[in-house]
């Protein structure tokens, strides 16, 4: 008899905590922000309420060091300027800037203060946790939902950053609680006209602004997206300069070819860059397929109480009254 296949639920710890950080951000319990604790754990109890059978793994966000060394060897080389500067450095530098002026971010600040206690919660339940050296939570979600894939399982991402749209398949979707931002295969290939796989070579064409990310000056998201939706086969950005030939071609058609065409000849090696720094890794090593973990309910149902979450109190009885194997 087959063994029936398993509903895999991929939480992108940070991302998540951002977003109900501040939809809770008013939150407290005797004057401490509890918003993020709240909504994270409310999130994790409305997936097994609605997938009784849910196997969770929440990943956590390191420090990508392989991104961070070969932005900076891009400085060395002469690719990137210092002051365009490495992988996520824009964020280091606000840092530095708002701790000069005193200023403060309340939900990076509510974060960290709560972090701790959301994932001793955490550990009380039934989620596999995961935080590894060298990588993000992208490389984690996205090297366990291809092992997943691979082996017939659905899996769900619950991240509202756009990058896990790359990883999207028919086995593979996207979804928020709310809805909003939720998306599966078809959804995404009739919306953008292009397949996942494709996603990152928009990042690349275009840059990130947000992860201090370069590409083709004068080239957006929209400009990008229309470039792989025309080109013939796609664009493959890995192939490196050569593989500018579809996107060239997309120029000509639009008798803007001089400008453009120059401008990719130019970056070419920027944008290789921005590929290898968009694409998520999905082939970590040694990582092991999402299980149940031990869970302690009523340790739970305990801190919840003496957290004054009584709203979702009795949600802890979900880890209780059923045979998880």
């Amino acid at each position: 008899m087959n063994k029936p296949k398993d509903m895999i639920f991929l939480i992108d710890g940070n991302n998540t905590c951002f977003r109900v950080g501040w939809a809770n951000k008013h939150l407290t319990n005797n004057g401490e922000p509890t918003g993020v604790i709240f909504g994270f754990m409310k999130e994790l109890f409305a997936i097994w309420e609605r997938w009784k059978d849910a196997k969770i793994a929440v990943a956590w966000d390191n420090k990508s060091e392989f991104r961070r060394v070969l932005s900076k060897q891009a400085i060395a080389d002469g690719i990137l300027t210092e002051e365009q500067g490495y992988y996520k450095q824009n964020r280091e530098r606000q840092k530095e800037k708002d701790l000069a002026e005193g200023k403060v971010n309340e939900i990076s600040e509510a974060i960290d203060i709560q972090k701790e206690t959301l994932i001793e919660l955490l550990d009380m339940t039934l989620v596999d946790q995961i935080i590894l050296d060298g990588f993000e939570a992208d490389d984690i979600i996205g090297t366990l939902a291809k092992k997943h894939e691979s082996n017939g399982d659905t899996v769900k991402i619950m991240s509202s950053d756009h990058d896990m749209y790359q990883l999207i398949s028919p086995q593979v979707s996207i979804w928020i609680p709310s809805g909003k931002g939720s998306m599966a295969y078809e959804q995404f290939c009739g919306e953008y006209g292009i397949e996942p796989k494709q996603w990152v070579d928009i990042g690349a064409i275009a840059g990130d602004s947000g992860d201090n990310i370069h590409g083709v000056p004068g080239i957006g998201d929209k400009t990008a997206l229309k470039m792989l939706a025309e080109a013939e086969d796609g664009l493959e950005v890995s192939r490196g300069t050569a593989g500018y030939r579809d996107v060239i071609g997309w120029f000509e058609m639009k008798e803007k070819k001089k400008k453009k065409e120059q401008k990719l000849v130019e970056c070419g090696k920027i944008v290789d860059l921005a590929y290898q720094l968009k694409k998520i890794i999905v082939d970590i090593n040694d990582l092991n397929y999402v299980t149940y973990t031990k869970s302690d309910p009523k340790a739970l149902k305990n801190r919840f109480a003496d957290l004054g979450f009584q709203s979702i109190i009795e949600s802890t009885g979900l880890l209780s009254r059923r045979a998880w194997t």
